[in-house]
């Protein structure tokens, strides 16, 4: 593979607490093919200027915060002309493997009849703010004259 053909952007939609630590997305195009990277996306308020204010939206509730992470992972694949259905590769995270079903239910509703990605799933001590709950990465392809 020729690496002159390869065009790779780090792109924030992230307006807040994350924006300098790391990017949101990472686009790797290649011969007519777009790779989207999504970094862990979970149901923080995306207004949150720094890690010490961050407000978690769903609040201690395991199902709203998926809701809002799925909802949140939806709208950066469209930004970037990718659905659910694009992506081929989904990690989820949680402090609490006794809520995988709940988890995977929510996966199954948001993917509106989607084929399921292939997936792993972790139980992890803590995330990046003590009150999230679950954070989810994908990895998404699509043909780039699609989008």
């Amino acid at each position: 593979m020729s690496q002159k053909n390869v065009i790779k952007k780090n792109i924030n939609h992230n307006k807040g607490w994350a924006r300098d630590l790391f990017s949101d997305v990472v686009i790797v195009e290649n011969n007519g093919t777009k790779f989207l990277f999504l970094s862990g996306v979970s149901s923080e308020d995306p207004e949150a200027t720094d890690l010490h204010s961050v407000t978690i939206l769903g609040e201690n509730d395991f199902r709203k915060q998926t809701q809002i992470a799925f909802r949140k992972i939806k709208s950066i694949l469209a930004a970037h002309g990718a659905t659910l259905a694009d992506v081929v590769r989904m990690t989820g995270y949680v402090t609490d493997r006794n809520n995988m079903y709940t988890y995977f239910e929510v996966q199954g509703e948001e993917l509106e009849g989607a084929p399921r990605p292939p997936h792993t799933f972790l139980e992890v001590s803590s995330l990046a703010v003590p009150e999230m709950l679950v954070e989810i990465e994908v990895t998404a392809i699509i043909d780039s004259s699609e989008s």
